[in-house]
């Protein structure tokens, strides 16, 4: 039991290692796309909830731009994160089907605005000082 442990342990390590070196590939341009999609597909979904907010309709042509910009976002994030690139797809996902997802699935999704953001922040931002 103790020894699968350290096995385990080990493996983790060393792919963490490997992870690091490998960040060695990554330049600052690509870190920066990586941060304006991200950035870009934030401000236009948190705008067109505030344009909801002050009593807007919803507009399907801007849901699908909404969801372009998302889908982006997860193409330029998923050499840096392929977990969060898939959550950002099923942020996409979300837009392209109308924004219709109880409160339910968008938690079990992890798609919630704020943390996809976050975590697109510390993910870029953790592989950048390693």
């Amino acid at each position: 039991m103790v020894a699968e442990s350290l096995a385990v342990v080990v493996a983790a390590v060393i792919a963490y290692l490997q992870e690091i070196q490998n960040e060695k590939r990554f330049t600052a341009g690509q870190r920066q796309a990586a941060q304006l999609a991200l950035s870009k597909a934030f401000h236009a979904t948190e705008s067109y909830y505030a344009q909801l907010a002050d009593g807007g309709r919803k507009n399907k042509e801007t849901e699908h731009e909404i969801a372009q910009l998302w889908d982006a976002a997860a193409i330029h994030i998923k050499p840096f994160n392929a977990g969060l690139a898939n959550r950002l797809g099923l942020k996409s996902r979300f837009w392209r089907e109308g924004a219709a997802w109880t409160a339910k699935q968008i938690a079990d999704a992890n798609i919630q605005l704020d943390k996809v953001r976050r975590d697109g922040r510390y993910s870029l931002i953790q592989r950048a000082t390693a």
